[in-house]
């Protein structure tokens, strides 16, 4: 951008256009036939205007600038016609600084309008480039050539095209030519007309047959015959024959996997200690494998401080049920239970009232299964 000087534009001749400003309400409405064609002169009369008795000068003076100074975003819309160039948000505000406006003026609402333009330049200059793109294409086939040198010399644009030398193989060098004068062009090695001609005019002449048949003969030689399938089905039942064989005589060892360590340490600390299988290494069908309890023995570490302490224990799987103490058996702890019906879930309860202050507490406690041939000792924590 290039800046005037102030002393420049302002002489004693300049020719000024006089507008009167008559009142504080109206906003100047500016376009593209009353914006910057001439210099004007801005004069605030507010003889006939019903001035309000709180305003000062000073406020009648903001009111007059903003009057006459266009917002941003009318003065982005006039000047944006007239940005070319690169196309940043930096390089837009540069199209505004000769208005007094830089990147800490713009509101969010403003930045989102220009990185909008932003996008549809971008998105015209992409636009343009691909219509240039394929008009310009064409002539990277094209090559001249000058014939008849002298006062009377004539231009020619020989075409380069895959086309013209497909049919050019080391088999036979006289195919491409023969095939080429057959649709009467007597000079193949200097085609004078484009692609998309010379298809139309073999498709004119017989479909293409004859070019399209002669393709085929230059490929002829990657085409394998019809013996190989046999070969192949050989080797097939050979291969499979002998993976048969490897498996039958498969001696390696099936070993399972019971738990997962993740460090040394960790599986050193399990030696000569009874182990257990990972959840996820264990296949047991507990619905149908799991042992069956009969009868069993509950001791516990307890204070009940004039409270009480009352244990239960229940079969039942429904959470319904297992979250209501009414619903478990009372048990006796040091004392002997029996199950009424042998099960292979239990779930034990303990029902804590206490008085006063001071709590009703378990510490600690064991329960001993019978399942049958072996007892189930555990000890949770509570």
């Amino acid at each position: 951008m290039h800046f005037l000087n102030y002393w420049q534009l302002l002489k004693q001749n300049t020719q000024l256009t006089p507008i009167t400003i008559d009142g504080l309400d109206n906003d100047i409405e500016y376009d593209d036939t009353n914006f910057i064609d001439n210099i004007k002169q801005y004069i605030l009369d507010l003889s006939e205007y019903d001035k309000p008795p709180d305003l000062t000068n000073l406020d009648i003076y903001k009111i007059f600038l903003r009057t006459i100074i266009p917002k941003i975003r009318i003065l982005f819309s006039l000047v944006k016609k007239y940005i070319k160039g690169r196309l940043s948000l930096v390089d837009v505000v540069n199209y505004l600084e000769p208005f007094m406006i830089y990147p800490f003026d713009l509101t969010y609402t403003q930045y989102k309008e220009i990185n909008s333009f932003i996008y549809e330049k971008i998105a015209d200059y992409n636009k343009l480039y691909k219509e240039y793109s394929i008009a310009f294409s064409s002539l990277k086939y094209i090559k001249s050539k000058t014939t008849n040198p002298g006062k009377e010399a004539k231009s020619l644009y020989i075409y380069n095209n895959e086309l013209f030398q497909l049919l050019e193989t080391n088999n036979d060098v006289g195919l491409n030519i023969k095939i080429l004068e057959y649709y009467g062009f007597e000079t193949p090695g200097s085609m004078e007309c484009s692609g998309s001609e010379f298809l139309k005019k073999i498709t004119l002449a017989d479909y293409g047959n004859l070019y399209n048949t002669a393709v085929s003969i230059t490929n002829i030689k990657l085409m394998y015959p019809r013996g190989l399938s046999t070969v192949f089905s050989d080797d097939k039942a050979e291969l499979k024959s002998i993976m048969e064989k490897d498996k039958s005589q498969d001696k390696c060892s099936t070993y399972i996997i019971a738990k997962k360590y993740y460090s040394m340490d960790a599986l050193t600390e399990d030696n000569e200690k009874q182990i257990y299988f990972d959840k996820e290494f264990d296949t047991t069908n507990y619905d149908t494998d799991a042992p069956m309890i009969k009868r069993g023995l509950l001791t516990s570490n307890e204070l009940k401080n004039n409270g009480s302490i009352v244990y239960g224990y229940t079969t039942s799987s429904d959470t319904n049920e297992t979250f209501n103490f009414a619903n478990y058996t009372v048990i006796s702890p040091n004392q002997t239970f029996e199950l009424s019906e042998a099960s292979s879930k239990i779930r034990f309860g303990i029902f804590l009232t206490s008085v006063g202050t001071t709590p009703s507490m378990v510490y600690d406690f064991a329960v001993q299964l019978d399942i049958g041939d072996a007892s189930i000792k555990f000890n949770p924590t509570p």
